[in-house]
C-alpha cells in the first residue's frame, strides 16, 4: 500500500486525535492540510481535517507532494510542542520508497519536529529501504542516533537457553542441537521448539528418532486443532497482513459465537491480536508460522481462501484496491486482478505514491492481454508515473512505444515528451536523435551545427525586427493542434538544450516565440517571450534593449491577464534579468517571488521554479548569505533527485561543494564535484564542465597548490573560449574573475610569473570593460594583487579601497570583507590590525572557517 510504512502509525494518530477535545484536534492542523490529506486519506476522518478533504488542489503533482510531507512533519511539531511524542515504526524492511522520502523529510535539519522515533526492523542487504534509512551516521545538535542490535543469540546463548528450559526435563536435553538448527538464536522460537516437546512428554508422547524440526512443530500443532480452529487460522495466514477480526470470523464459518477460537489461538501463540483501522483485528503470530501454514495448504485451498478474502474486500464498504488485487492474484484470477492493479495504481497515483504506482501499473500491464487504447492508457500512465518518481530515463522509452502504436499528433506528442525526458535527465545525445526526427516530421528546421544556429538565429531575429511582437489573442481551442505542438517542442528543445548547447538552445527560443506570436495563445506567448526576452537581455547591445524591451511587454501581459503562471514566470526572469545586471538583492527578491506564485497557484512547472531557485542561489552567494545556500542547495538536490531533474541537481550539488570549501571540507568538496560530472555528458564543453572547473581549481589554491588550479585552467580555457559560454555576460565575469584569480595565485606563488601576470592583467581589463559595479570592483581587486606582486604597495591600497566601497554600495558584504581584510593586511600598523579584525569577524559570522586560505582562493597576491 502506499507509504505502507506509515499505514499504522497514521491509523494510530487519526484514533488518538478522533479521542482527543476538538480545540487540540485543530491545534495541530498543519499548514497545507488538503495537501496532508491527499497523501493520507484517513484523516479526513478527524472533522478538523476533514473540512479540508474536498479542497481543490490544481498543483503540480510534486508540490503537492511537497506541501503533503511539509505539512506530516508540520504537524508532528505542532503536536510534539504540547506533548512528548513517540513514533514506532515496526518491520521497517517492508518499508517502500515512497516511506523511506517521508521519513527523510521528517529527520531532515534544520528544526526537525521533536520526536522520539523508534525503527524497528529485520537486517536487510544494504540496499534495502531499511538498510538506507539507517545508515545515515550524521548526527546534529538536534538529532541523536542510537543503534541497539538485537541480534540472534549465539550458539552457546541458545544451548544454555534451551537447558534453562529442560532443567525439568533433562531427557529433553538431547533435542538442544536441533533446537540451535532451527531456531537460528530467536528465543521465541527456542520457546515454542521447548515447548512442543514438553507438551508432548507430559501426554506421553516421544519426538521419537526424528529431527525436531520447526516447521513439523508447527503442522503438528495446527492439525491438533479443531476444524473451525484450523480454517481461522489458514485464512489469517493467507490474508499476509491483519485482518478484522469479524470478517476473519465470518469467512471461518462461525462468526462472533467463535471469538474463543481467537483466545485458543492466542495461547497457542499462533495469532495475536492487534486493531485494523481502529477496531480489533488478528494476524500471524510470527513471520515464520504464516509461511509454513501457506506453504502447507494445497494450492486448490489456498487459491479459493484468496478467492473469499477478495469477494470480502470487493463487498465492503470501501474497498483497498490494492488488497483485492492481491487476493485475486492468488486465486489466479488473473484478468480481474490485472483490472484491480490498476485502480490501486490510480489510488498510488492519487497519494502521490508514484514509485508504488509505477509498480502497479507494469503488474495490471503483464497479467492481462488489454485492447490497444486501454493498453496504450495504462503505459502512458505509467510513464507519467516513472516522470513523478523521478525516472524519467526509465519513461522515455515508454512513450516512444506507444508512439508507433499511434498515429497523427497522437505520436508526435508521445515523442515530444521522449525526448523531453531524455534531455532533462541528462540523455542527451539520445533525446537529440528525438529532437532531430520528431522536427524533420513538424517540418521545423533542427540546425547541423552552431553557426548554422547562428544564422539562424540572426534570421529570427530578423523576421522579428519586421514583423514586431504584436499578435492577436486566441483561445487555444481555436488553434490548430499542429502549430501548438509546433511551439511545444521548440520549447522542449529550448529547455533542454539551453545548458547544454545555448546557440541551438537560443535558437528554438526564437523559433518558438515566432511561432507563439503567430498563433496568439495567450499562456505560451508569455511564456515565450520570457523565456526569449531574458536570453536576449544577455546578449547585450542592440539585441539586449529589445530584450529588454518585449520583456516589458511580457509584464504587461501578466498584469492585464493576472494569469498566475505568466506573474510567476515573468517575476522570474525580471530576477534573470537583474542577475544579469549583477543586482543581487532585486534577483533574489524577484525569484523568490515568482517562485512562490508558481509553487502555490500553478502545476506543471517544475522547470520553471528550478530556474528561479537556481538563480536564487547564485543571487544568495554573491550575497554571502552561506547558511541559506547550503540549506536551499541541500532542499533543491533532494527534490531534483527525487523527479530526476540533471540540470538542478548539479547545480545544487555544485553550490553545496563550493561551500564545502569555505568549511575546510576539500575532500569532500572535490568528491562532490566528482560526482556532478559523472552525471553528465561529456560530449562538448559545458556549464557544467566549467564550473567543475572552477571548484577544482579553488580546491588546488585552498591545498596550497596554485601551479596545479594554472594548469588546470590553462588546459581548459581554450575549450571554454570556443564553447561560447563566455558570450553570456554572467558566465563572462565568471570565466574572467577565476582565470585572473588563479593566474596572480600562481604569480604570488612564483609560478609562471610573467605569463600569469599578463593573464591577470587581461582578465581584468575584460571585467573593467563589464557594466555591473561589481565586475569592476573585482578587476581593481584583481589590479591590486598585481601591484602587490610587483611591490607597488600605495597602488595596491588604492585600489582596495575603491574595490571596498564599491562591494559596500552593491550590498556585497563579503566580497566586501575580502577586500578590507586584503587592505588591512597592507595597512599594517593598529589601524590595520583592527581593519583586519572587522574582516576576519565578518567571514567567521558567514561560516568562513580558515580565513587566511579562502582569501588566497578570492583574494590572491598579496604578501602583505
Amino acid at each position: 500500500m502506499p507509504y505502507k510504512a506509515f499505514d499504522a502509525l497514521v491509523d494510530g494518530l487519526t484514533r488518538a486525535l478522533l479521542s482527543s477535545p476538538d480545540a487540540v484536534a485543530a491545534a495541530v492542523v498543519p499548514r497545507y492540510p488538503s495537501a496532508l490529506v491527499r497523501l493520507f486519506p484517513v484523516l479526513a476522518r478527524v472533522p478538523a481535517f476533514g473540512e479540508w478533504a474536498d479542497a481543490p488542489l490544481d498543483l503540480d503533482p510534486h508540490e503537492i507532494r511537497r506541501r503533503g510531507f511539509a505539512a506530516f512533519r508540520d504537524m508532528l511539531g505542532r503536536l510534539a510542542d504540547r506533548q512528548p511524542v513517540v513514533l514506532w515504526i515496526d518491520d521497517l524492511q517492508w518499508a517502500d520508497l515512497d516511506s523511506e522520502a517521508l521519513l527523510r523529510e521528517l529527520r531532515r535539519p534544520p528544526d526537525a519536529p521533536v520526536l522520539l522515533t523508534l525503527l524497528s526492523y529485520r537486517d536487510e542487504p544494504d540496499d534495502a529501504v531499511s538498510s538506507r534509512i539507517t545508515a545515515d551516521d550524521d548526527t546534529t545538535v538536534e538529532q541523536q542516533v542510537v543503534r541497539l542490535r538485537l541480534g540472534p543469540l549465539a550458539e552457546e546463548e541458545t544451548r544454555e537457553l534451551a537447558g534453562k528450559l529442560y532443567e525439568a526435563q533433562p531427557e529433553g536435553k538431547r533435542y538442544v542441537d536441533d533446537i540451535v538448527s532451527e531456531s537460528a538464536g530467536s528465543p521465541f522460537l527456542i520457546g515454542e521448539l521447548a515447548r512442543h516437546v514438553s507438551a508432548l512428554r507430559l501426554l506421553g508422547g516421544d519426538v521419537g528418532s526424528r529431527t525436531l524440526r520447526l516447521g513439523d512443530v508447527i503442522r503438528d500443532r495446527v492439525r491438533q486443532l479443531s476444524p473451525p480452529a484450523r480454517r481461522f487460522l489458514e485464512i489469517v495466514c493467507v490474508a499476509g497482513q491483519p485482518l478484522d477480526r469479524s470478517l476473519a470470523l465470518k469467512l471461518a464459518g462461525v462468526g462472533e459465537r467463535g471469538r474463543p477460537l481467537v483466545t485458543t489461538l492466542g495461547n497457542a501463540c499462533l495469532v495475536r491480536s492487534t486493531t485494523v483501522h481502529g477496531g480489533p483485528g488478528v494476524e500471524a503470530y510470527h513471520d515464520r508460522i504464516r509461511e509454513v501454514v501457506v506453504e502447507a495448504l494445497p494450492a486448490r485451498v489456498t487459491r479459493a481462501h484468496h478467492a473469499e478474502l477478495a469477494v470480502a474486500a470487493i463487498g465492503s464498504p470501501n474497498p483497498d484496491p490494492e488488497a483485492v488485487f492481491r487476493h485475486l492474484l492468488g486465486a489466479d484470477r488473473r484478468p480481474e486482478a490485472a483490472e484491480w492493479a490498476a485502480r490501486a495504481a490510480e489510488r498510488a497515483s492519487n497519494t502521490l505514491a508514484f514509485v508504488r504506482a509505477a509498480e502497479l501499473y507494469r503488474q495490471a500491464l503483464s497479467l492481462a492481454t488489454w485492447d490497444v487504447e486501454r493498453s496504450n492508457s495504462l503505459e502512458i500512465c505509467l510513464a507519467d508515473a516513472l516522470v513523478n518518481a523521478g525516472r524519467g530515463a526509465a519513461a522515455a522509452p515508454i512513450y516512444s512505444g506507444v508512439a508507433t502504436r499511434n498515429a497523427g499528433l497522437a505520436r508526435l506528442e508521445l515523442r515530444r515528451r521522449a525526448a523531453e525526458q531524455h534531455l532533462v535527465t541528462g540523455h542527451i545525445e539520445e533525446g537529440i536523435a528525438q529532437l532531430r526526427s520528431l522536427f524533420a516530421d513538424l517540418e521545423l528546421p533542427y540546425p547541423v551545427s552552431t553557426g548554422r544556429a547562428w544564422l539562424g538565429l540572426l534570421q529570427r531575429l530578423l523576421q522579428f525586427a519586421v514583423r514586431g511582437t504584436a499578435f492577436v489573442a486566441r483561445d487555444e481551442a481555436a488553434i490548430d493542434r499542429r502549430m501548438l505542438l509546433r511551439i511545444d517542442a521548440c520549447d522542449s528543445a529550448a529547455k533542454g538544450l539551453l545548458q547544454v548547447d545555448p546557440i541551438r538552445g537560443i535558437y528554438f527560443s526564437a523559433t518558438g516565440l515566432l511561432l507563439s506570436l503567430r498563433a496568439g495563445e495567450i499562456r505560451r506567448i508569455g511564456r515565450d517571450v520570457c523565456l526569449g526576452g531574458s536570453l536576449f537581455v544577455a546578449a547585450g547591445g542592440p539585441i539586449g534593449a529589445w530584450g529588454r524591451r518585449i520583456l516589458e511587454r511580457a509584464r504587461r501581459v501578466a498584469d492585464d491577464t493576472r494569469d498566475p503562471y505568466l506573474l510567476g514566470l515573468s517575476a522570474i526572469v525580471t530576477g534573470i534579468v537583474a542577475l544579469t545586471d549583477g543586482k543581487w538583492a532585486e534577483a533574489l527578491r524577484d525569484c523568490d517571488a515568482g517562485t512562490q506564485i508558481l509553487a502555490e497557484q500553478c502545476r506543471g512547472v517544475a522547470w520553471e521554479r528550478n530556474q528561479g531557485r537556481m538563480v536564487a542561489l547564485r543571487a544568495l552567494e554573491e550575497l554571502g548569505e552561506v547558511g541559506e545556500v547550503i540549506r536551499r542547495a541541500d532542499s533543491l538536490r533532494q527534490e531534483a533527485e527525487e523527479v530526476g531533474d540533471i540540470y538542478a541537481q548539479i547545480t545544487a550539488r555544485q553550490f553545496a561543494a563550493f561551500w564545502r570549501i569555505a568549511k575546510g571540507d576539500v575532500a569532500g568538496a572535490r568528491e562532490e564535484t566528482s560526482k556532478t560530472l559523472a552525471l553528465w555528458t561529456h560530449r562538448g564543453y559545458h556549464l557544467q564542465h566549467f564550473y567543475a572547473l572552477r571548484l577544482q581549481a579553488c580546491c588546488d589554491i585552498y591545498e596550497g597548490a596554485p601551479r596545479a588550479a594554472a594548469v588546470r585552467l590553462l588546459d581548459a580555457w581554450a575549450a571554454l573560449k570556443r564553447s561560447g559560454l563566455l558570450r553570456h555576460p554572467v558566465v563572462r565575469v565568471d570565466g574572467h574573475l577565476t582565470r585572473g584569480r588563479v593566474m596572480l595565485a600562481a604569480a604570488a606563488a612564483d609560478v609562471l610569473t610573467r605569463r600569469a601576470l599578463r593573464a591577470t592583467a587581461r582578465s581584468a581589463r575584460s571585467l573593467s570593460r563589464e557594466a555591473r559595479a561589481d565586475a569592476r570592483a573585482h578587476a581593481d581587486v584583481l589590479r591590486a594583487g598585481i601591484a602587490s606582486v610587483r611591490g607597488r604597495r600605495l597602488r595596491a591600497l588604492e585600489l582596495l579601497r575603491g574595490a571596498c566601497e564599491r562591494f559596500t554600495a552593491e550590498g556585497l558584504p563579503l566580497a566586501a570583507a575580502y577586500a578590507r581584510r586584503r587592505w588591512g593586511e597592507m595597512l599594517g600598523g593598529s589601524a590595520g590590525e583592527r581593519i583586519m579584525r572587522e574582516a576576519d569577524a565578518v567571514m567567521t559570522s558567514r561560516g568562513i572557517q580558515d580565513s587566511v586560505r579562502w582569501l588566497a582562493v578570492h583574494a590572491p597576491g598579496f604578501t602583505g
